[in-house]
This record gives structure tokens, sequence and C-alpha cells, in this order.
């Protein structure tokens, strides 16, 4: 019996360390996808921005043209 229970013991035990792992591994993978979110919405923002300087700088331009057209009348 001595075997059969050292056995058991010995499947408990990598039992309750693949457990410690995997619960590792999710808090890992928690963190990362924080992480992920965190960065994607700052992207975000930074796209907003940009889309907003674009916007500016295309009636910029074009103001810009009218008044070349004005000057080369």
């Amino acid at each position: 019996h001595e075997d059969i229970k050292d056995a058991m013991l010995s499947l408990v035990h990598m039992m309750r360390e693949n457990t410690e792992k995997l619960e590792r591994h999710e808090v890992r993978e928690r963190q990362l996808g924080e992480q992920v979110k965190k960065a994607i919405s700052l992207l975000s923002k930074r796209v907003s921005a940009i889309d907003g300087l674009k916007t500016h700088l295309n009636k910029l331009d074009e103001r810009i043209g009218g008044i070349e057209q004005l000057i080369s009348q």
C-alpha cells in the first residue's frame, strides 16, 4: 500500500504544481490584456488627434491655395 500512497501523493503534488503554474499564467495573461487595451486606447487617441490635425492642415492648404489664386489674378 505504501507504493500506491506514494504514487497518489506524487500525483497530488504534480496536480498542485500544474494548478499553480496555470494560475500564474492566467495572471500574466490578464496583465498583458490590460496592457494591450491601454496601448490600443492610447493609439486610438493619438490617431484621433492626428485626424484633427489633418483636417486643420487641409483647411489651411485650401486657404493658401485661395490666396495664391487671388495673387496670381
